[in-house]
């Protein structure tokens, strides 16, 4: 009878609030389902957070110092600013002034001479705000600062940690996991302006303060470019350009670094492919025979190099370029080309360095093959009016015949210390077992928006670079020389074999720091990071490479990839567990963790996985 009694007069209340007493409240509207506290972390619906509270910062900090950690997507951040009084705070100063001063005195007296320096230094600092304080010229602040990482499990959200800790740690951000303390450390975060973690406040001037800001956006993304994937943290898309210029990127050459089977001839295609549907001219080396199909689909050109095949190209071609003084031929760069070409073949043949004579002697010769045939800076001197004699009929100029390595060695089997060399360079004549690059160019590029370079017949290493090298010099003259403002990139997988042989290594080298000036990008791929990292010259590589994509790296690889690339632990744990398909991509400034993502057909252009059906 009671219970009736009182189920009436609640109805009767609730009917004398009117209709709207039973319409859900805002706070009911955002509530979310659940609100679990655990040690070191808290449930908040579906989602796992874990709080931080920074405690130690920076001794001086810049504009977007927070820009790393907001770019990791799945992370909160929330500031109080509490402004202080400020004749509380001169009287404050004053009093720690005094403190500071009377300790220096009687570490002086007493002969403790280790901290007067950092007394001395503190007593300054403190001075020189308190009387910019006094002339309103400056103000203090007690500011809390609240770091959230979230994922959607308890495995993920550790390994969002780490990577979040890591980041910190690179900025020399020391932040406490708030044990114990991760509900009070969650209201903190939310935005309702309620501190429940002032204990962990420090002081901020007008410049550190403001320093807080987020005046840049969290995300990495161009204007326009080639769409890679989506942020690996936010699900925004990653839309990428390496010819944006300064002073987003300093030039457009590319590293792509990754243990074997974690995506990096993937990412490396999807680059290619995406490009000339943008109208960027590649050209590949193709090491595995693997980017032939892609090539043919997308309507480029094929060229296959092996021992007796029908192509052939010349390592002495020579074209003209717009230099300084107008257009010239630059038989001079041509000729340390041929010195460093001699070079790696007497070092992996005859396992042995050219001498400073055999090289002068090189010099000569080249120089000599050029001037006999009446080829000069002039670019007019690289063709002739054609008089009929050759059985093909030309309208207007045609093209010299160039020097080839077998008028090469004739030449220099002539000269006194000129016969070593031709002796050992027999073997790649036309006729020889190397004779691969021995005769006039065959090769016709036109205006093919692609070019696959396929040396996958070559099984030999030292004869594989040294197709590699050759084909790379060719593509320099013929590709990347020709429509200085057309967008051109050269792909150069398993890079880390020309870091086997000096003079090869020296003209990759070369080559990175060139081709800017040719609207060009060298794409530089590897999985032997080690290899290609402990020479000079790699390393120089890597220098003039705005961008790289570090993919999931091997244990033998990490410590060097960290030192390099100066890589916080967070980063370094990443590529050690990340998937595959999955990088972490260093652009000028930027740095984020990207997923690689193509479309169904892509995927069956691009994929070399055997198992993929």
């Amino acid at each position: 009878m009671k219970s009736l009694k009182k189920r009436k007069k609640s109805g009767e209340k609730a009917a004398e609030g009117g209709v709207f007493s039973n319409v859900p409240s805002v706070v009911e509207l955002v509530s979310p389902d659940g609100f679990l506290v655990d040690r070191d972390y808290v449930q908040v619906g579906k989602r796992y957070y874990r709080m931080y509270a920074v405690s130690d910062y920076p001794q001086s900090l810049y504009i977007g110092w927070l820009e790393e950690v907001k770019q990791l997507g799945n992370v909160d951040i929330s500031v109080h600013v509490f402004p202080g009084e400020p004749r509380d705070v001169v009287n404050q100063l004053t009093r720690r002034i005094t403190q500071y001063r009377a300790q220096y005195m009687l570490d002086e007296e007493s002969g403790n001479m280790y901290d007067l320096g950092v007394l001395r230094r503190a007593v300054q600092d403190l001075e020189t705000l308190r009387e910019d304080i006094q002339m309103n010229r400056d103000r203090l602040y007690y500011v809390t600062l609240v770091v959230a990482v979230s994922a959607l499990s308890p495995e993920e959200l550790e390994k969002s940690s780490r990577l979040l800790e890591g980041v910190l740690a690179g900025r020399s951000v020391r932040a406490r996991r708030a044990f114990l303390r991760q509900d009070q450390a969650y209201r903190s975060l939310v935005p309702v302006g309620d501190n429940r973690y002032g204990d962990c406040a420090r002081n901020f001037n007008n410049g550190a303060a403001v320093a807080l800001f987020p005046f840049a956006s969290p995300e990495f993304s161009h204007k326009k470019g080639i769409p890679l994937g989506v942020n690996l943290f936010t699900g925004s898309p990653v839309i990428f350009d390496n010819f944006i210029g300064p002073p987003v990127l300093t030039n457009m050459n590319v590293g792509i670094f990754a243990q074997a089977g974690a995506g990096k001839s993937f990412l490396k295609k999807l680059l290619v492919l995406r490009g000339v549907l943008l109208g960027i001219k590649s050209a590949m080396i193709d090491v595995e025979g693997e980017d032939v199909l892609l090539t043919e689909k997308a309507g480029g050109t094929v060229v296959r190099i092996k021992v007796d095949g029908r192509h052939v190209i010349n390592p002495f071609d020579l074209e003209g370029e717009e230099g300084e003084d107008g257009a010239e031929v630059d038989i001079l760069q041509k000729v340390n080309e041929v010195k460093n070409l001699v070079g790696m073949i007497v070092e992996g043949v005859a396992r042995d360095r050219l001498t400073a004579v055999e090289m002068s002697v090189i010099e000569e010769a080249v120089q000599e093959e050029y001037a006999c045939r009446g080829i000069s800076k002039d670019p007019d001197s690289l063709y002739e009016e054609d008089d009929g004699r050759g059985g093909e009929f030309y309208i207007g100029r045609r093209k010299k015949e160039m020097p080839t390595l077998s008028s090469f060695a004739e030449r220099l089997a002539g000269k006194k210390d000129g016969e070593r060399i031709a002796v050992i360079l027999k073997p790649f004549l036309r006729g020889g077992t190397l004779g691969i690059f021995d005769g006039q160019s065959n090769v016709n590029l036109k205006e093919a928006p692609l070019v696959c370079f396929d040396i996958s017949d070559i099984k030999d290493e030292f004869l594989r670079t040294y197709a590699m090298y050759v084909v790379t010099g060719w593509i320099w003259e013929k590709f990347v020389k020709k429509n200085p403002s057309a967008k051109k990139r050269i792909v150069v997988d398993e890079a880390w074999m020309f870091m086997k042989y000096r003079d090869t290594a020296q003209f990759l080298e070369n080559l990175s720091r060139r081709v800017r000036k040719r609207n060009a990008s060298l794409t530089v791929a590897s999985q032997s990071f080690i290899e290609f990292s402990n020479s000079q010259e790699g390393r120089a590589v890597l220098t003039n490479a705005a961008t790289v994509f570090l993919m999931r790296q091997a244990p033998t690889d990490i410590e060097n990839v960290q030192e390099v690339f100066r890589l916080s632990a967070g980063q370094r744990d990443f590529l050690l567990s990340c998937g595959v398909g999955e990088a972490l991509l260093m652009a000028g400034r930027n740095a984020t963790a990207l997923k690689v993502v193509a479309s169904d057909y892509e995927k069956k252009l691009i994929s070399t996985d055997p198992n993929r059906g």
